[in-house]
Formats: structure tokens, C-alpha cells, sequence
């Protein structure tokens, strides 16, 4: 069954310190099969270094034209330089929302270190599912495979002081191997298109998982799906070519 004619995928992912990788990143979201029933539109928040923000902006208007939507976002004074996860936390939920406004059918959130590769949207669109990523390695540095995908689970320990805590533990799913199809996952993210409805029932949140997880684990609680799609392999980049780590 085709989507329907009005049918709008914003492609996009906050923007900091990312202007190394950004020409290609924009070139992949440019070259990705786009199905006649979809219109694509970019939408980008950038933050940090006004330079680097002028220069982000140049880079993405000449790399997508009038089909991207920049906003430039100001953190609240009591973010510190250093508070990253808090920032990261808000811009993630202000995509969400910027993205809703924009009347999008589906956020395709794709972090601005990732290639893609051409048929990426095609083949998730296809599935028909309230959020589904590609698959990569979400520690490329390490020499072990790390995948974007897994579960969250429940231990307790005890402590030498007595009594016992309980954390959660977030435990990636080594089943998720390359060309084995589609699997249910507890928490994705880096990749991933999110249906407009489920949108609507998550939110982003600090987490020591990652501010993925209490946005997946709203939508599991919601009734959602969340699912990889091993068939589709994305590249991660995450250190520029100098190796110096760019969050």
C-alpha cells in the first residue's frame, strides 16, 4: 500500500563541532532514494562556536538549498560549556518538536556522523513501523563491535556499607549482526525514522544508557514496537581525520 502523496520525512539531527564530516554527511542525505508518494525536507539545529554555527549554515544551504530548515539555538545560562548531556537532551527533544511543527509524517534523525547509504529511507519506510533504525557501530574507536541496539536490565548489587541498589544496565544486542533482518529492540537510536505518532509519545531524557532509552522505553510503555534493520548497514564516522573526538 503506497504512503500518501502528502506524505513529509524530515531528515535532519542537531549540529555542533560537526563541520569536518558535514559536506559528506549532506551529500549522502542528497543522494538517499526518495519514493515518488514522499517529500523530503532537511531540518537542522545548530549550536555552539557562532563561527562554527555561520560556517555549519553555509555548508548546509549549499548542500540542500531551500529544502532545509536551520535553527539556531541558544542554551540557558546555567548550561555550562562542559554539561553536554544536558544540551544534547534538549536538543534532541527540541528536534522532536521541530519536527512535528514542520507537519512531518516521520523524523528520520539521523546524527550528523553518520553516512548513510542511498536506499536507507526507502528500505525503512517499507517496514511500516513506528520507529526503526539502520544498523552501525556505535563505537567505530573500539576495536569490538558495539551495535545500535539492545535492552535495558534490572541489577541489583550489594553494598560493603550494607543493603543493596538497583541500576539499569543497558546491554547491546550482539545478535545484531549484518544482513539477518529485522529485529525488536528495547532502545535505538543514530539512525532512526520515527513515525509522527510515536513522536508524540516520547520524550528524550537524561539517562546513564543514554537519552535514547526513556524515549524508547515511553514508546514500549505507549504499546510501540522498536525495531533494527540489520539489512541496512550505516557508517559511523564519530572521530575526524586528526582522531580527535567531536561530540
Amino acid at each position: 500500500m503506497p504512503l500518501s502523496p502528502q506524505t513529509l520525512v524530515v531528515i535532519g539531527c542537531p549540529v555542533r563541532k560537526r563541520n569536518w564530516i558535514l559536506p559528506e554527511y549532506l551529500a549522502h542525505l542528497k543522494a538517499l532514494h526518495v519514493p515518488s508518494d514522499v517529500r523530503v525536507r532537511g531540518l537542522f539545529l545548530l549550536n555552539g562556536d557562532p563561527q562554527d554555527v555561520a560556517q555549519a549554515r553555509e555548508l548546509i544551504y549549499a548542500g540542500l538549498g531551500e529544502t532545509a530548515t536551520i535553527q539556531e539555538i541558544d542554551f540557558p545560562e546555567q548550561w555550562a560549556e562542559a554539561n553536554n548531556f544536558s544540551r544534547l537532551v534538549f536538543l534532541r527533544n527540541q528536534l522532536k518538536q521541530a519536527a512535528l511543527n514542520l507537519g512531518a509524517d516521520y523524523l528520520f534523525s539521523v546524527d550528523s556522523d553518520i553516512l548513510l547509504p542511498p536506499r536507507a529511507l526507502e528500505a525503512l519506510l517499507k517496514h511500516r513501523v513506528p520507529m526503526v533504525a539502520g544498523l552501525l557501530n556505535n563505537h567505530p574507536q573500539s576495536p569490538h563491535y558495539y551495535p545500535n541496539g539492545g535492552r535495558v536490565e534490572l541489577r541489583t548489587t550489594e553494598r560493603a556499607e550494607g543493603g543493596a541498589v538497583t541500576t539499569e544496565i543497558y546491554l547491546p544486542d550482539y545478535n545484531l549482526v549484518p544482513n539477518t533482518g529485522l529485529h525488536r529492540v528495547q532502545v535505538t537510536g543514530a539512525a532512526a525514522l520515527i513515525r509522527s505518532d510515536a513522536l508524540l509519545a516520547g520524550e528524550y531524557g537524561p539517562h546513564h544508557s543514554g537519552e535514547d532509552y526513556p524515549f524508547c522505553k515511553m514508546l514500549e510503555e505507549a504499546g510501540y514496537d522498536v525495531w533494527v534493520d540489520t539489512d541496512l548497514w550505516c557508517e559511523h564516522r564519530m572521530i575526524p581525520p586528526w582522531g580527535q573526538h567531536e561530540r
